[in-house]
């Protein structure tokens, strides 16, 4: 088959229209969960059988389960008053061996373990299941070991759980997770293919098809020192995750091993195991990670990323076409707005501390303060937002920012605002209403000489290359979901190694592809049974996940979250221009 540009042109008309659908409900859909199937399941579970089954857990205490035994008689001697005692055992984690005692012979009347392993089978080898279920519900929320520990100090559990057992089925977790997330990406390959089918973008005679991916990066830790980096590269059609990748400049071992001699046979065997798979420093993991993922693309989905949408803050782009990945395939760069939009402010505060150091003051009331620099970058987002077709038409209307805000009543220059009653500009919305512009001290606008000094950072900020790079209006807001869901399953407060890291990416991105449900797939991996309170949960959730991101995704949800965030962010500066600096880094 002829393979098909992916022109900008017509993927911003195809994709430009709206959505039926919120971003949640249509990645869920590529799986076929909808909502009307999840509620239809939601249905039959409770009419067909009772949810539970005997492969549920119930926290039960000592003290009341044994009066279910003191009414008992002993087979032996047949007096009643029989007793119930647990027996934990070290190795056996959360599993205990449970007996039952007869006080008047003191013989144990029965003796049986109290939870299966995970294969139902008598191997001492196998794990139990109820330790495998408690490392994976730590772990998905965020906790570890120590957790684990304190949990059952304070429920008054004995703690019988090694870190060996931890470290094995962590290591077994890690690997479940990543044959989940292929599992699902394979189904997510198949969707993505489907989804540039109907919009016309077939693969090319080696069955290779190219996409257009949002691509970002993040690290474990702030402040640009973190040993631990990740990336992802998600589809802009469907927004489903395609790869990622983890990456890791430190090891615990090789660091204590280089004040050692030399040792080789130690070397080899360690390099195994070592979580260190980088050398270079924090900054550049997103520029490496953006070279593996775009060379094993073709390799692992069949596709080519020829559109890459990032924030512009890492080489990944220059050094991704610098490689030449795909050889003659041309890569084309876009910009997430919001990202562009920050430059604006950024920009803005820049040149108030700039301005201050020189001690000229251009902050305060009356001049460039918080609240109206938020104003601008606002503004000049919006105009990005609402002319996409036309960059020419797009610099006259952030250009209009920088004329409303130098006008006066003596010198109003307000032709190039947006017009209509619903436009930012109090003058163009008076005109609309047919009504009295207001004076212009009512509106606090700059004045010439602030408005001259904000010329560059407007000059610069209208570049048409960077305009036309924001031409489709996209975000990486779905990067940015996905990070804050990863950082929920692995806290950026507690340091973990290359593995833990690796399972958190891996959990996430299943997770935001699939919901809930991709902890059955989890469950199989694992090689334990799923539960129907499982499963019922996960129904459960991807229902409230569906109906939430349907509620968010409405027009009047956007406008009343802008107006609260806005309204937030007035009154606090209000508040700080009343109470004037009373906090600073050595400063009092």
């Amino acid at each position: 088959m002829k393979r098909m540009k992916l022109s900008l042109e017509r993927d911003s008309a195809v994709l430009g229209e709206s959505r039926k659908l919120s971003a949640s409900a249509s990645k869920m859909s590529s799986f076929g969960l909808t909502l009307e199937n999840l509620m239809e399941s939601k249905t039959i579970m409770h009419n067909g059988k009772s949810i539970g089954d005997e492969d549920s857990f119930l926290i039960v205490q000592v003290s009341a389960l044994s009066k279910l035994f003191v009414s008992l008689s002993c087979p032996h001697c047949f007096q009643s008053g029989l007793t119930f005692e647990l027996s934990p055992i070290k190795s056996h984690g959360f599993a205990s061996t449970g007996k039952v005692r007869c006080p008047s012979c003191d013989v144990v009347v029965k003796q049986h373990l109290l939870c299966e392993r995970s294969d139902r089978s008598e191997s001492t080898k196998s794990p139990f299941e109820v330790n495998m279920r408690a490392i994976v519900a730590f772990r998905g929320i965020g906790c570890g070991y120590s957790a684990i520990k304190e949990w059952c100090e304070i429920m008054n559990m004995p703690f019988y759980f090694s870190q060996n057992t931890y470290n094995k089925i962590n290591g077994k977790l890690n690997i479940a997770s990543k044959e989940t997330f292929n599992e699902i990406r394979q189904q997510s390959v198949v969707a993505v293919r489907d989804a540039y089918r109907e919009i016309g973008v077939v693969p090319d005679d080696n069955g290779i098809l190219d996409v257009a991916v949002s691509f970002d990066g993040a690290w474990h830790r702030r402040g640009h020192s973190s040993h631990n980096g990740l990336a992802s590269v998600i589809d802009m059609v469907t927004g489903l995750p395609l790869d990622h990748v983890v990456l890791c400049n430190f090891c615990h071992k090789c660091a204590a091993a280089a004040s050692q001699p030399n040792d080789p046979s130690w070397e080899r065997k360690h390099l195994e195991d070592c979580p260190k798979n980088f050398n270079g420093s924090s900054n550049a993991m997103e520029v490496e990670s953006a070279l593996q993922l775009w060379g094993r693309s073709v390799e692992v989905n069949k596709m080519r990323y020829t559109t890459m949408l990032c924030d512009g803050d890492s080489k990944s782009y220059d050094s991704v076409k610098a490689h030449n990945v795909y050889g003659d395939v041309c890569i084309t760069k876009e910009d997430c707005i919001n990202h562009v939009s920050k430059r604006m402010g950024t920009a803005l505060r820049n040149l108030v501390a700039i301005a201050k150091a020189k001690k000229e003051s251009i902050s305060g009331r009356g001049k460039l303060t918080q609240d109206k620099i938020t104003k601008i970058q606002n503004f000049y987002g919006r105009a990005i937002k609402d002319n996409p077709d036309d960059i020419e038409m797009m610099r006259k209307r952030i250009f209009a920012i920088l004329f409303h805000y130098s006008s006066s009543d003596h010198n109003p220059k307000h032709v190039h605002c947006p017009p209509g009653d619903r436009s930012w500009c109090f003058w163009q919305r008076a005109v609309a209403q047919g009504k009295e512009p207001g004076t212009h001290k009512d509106h606090e606008t700059l004045g010439v000489e602030i408005g001259k000094m904000m010329v560059p950072v407007f000059q610069r900020l209208t570049d048409k290359e960077l305009l036309k790079r924001c031409s489709r209006k996209k975000t990486q807001n779905a990067n940015e979901s996905l990070h804050s869901l990863i950082w929920k399953l692995c806290p950026k407060a507690v340091f973990v190694g290359r593995k833990t890291m690796e399972t958190a990416v891996a959990l996430a991105c299943s997770q935001f592809s699939i919901g809930a449900s991709f902890r059955q797939i989890l469950c199989k991996a694992m090689g334990i049974p799923e539960g129907d309170y499982l499963v019922q949960a996960g129904i459960q959730k991807d229902i409230q996940r569906i109906k939430l991101a349907e509620k968010k995704s409405r027009e009047e949800w956007k406008d009343r979250r802008k107006r609260l965030k806005f309204n937030k962010s007035t009154q606090s500066a209000k508040k700080s221009n009343k109470e004037g600096q009373t906090y600073a880094a050595g400063l009092f």
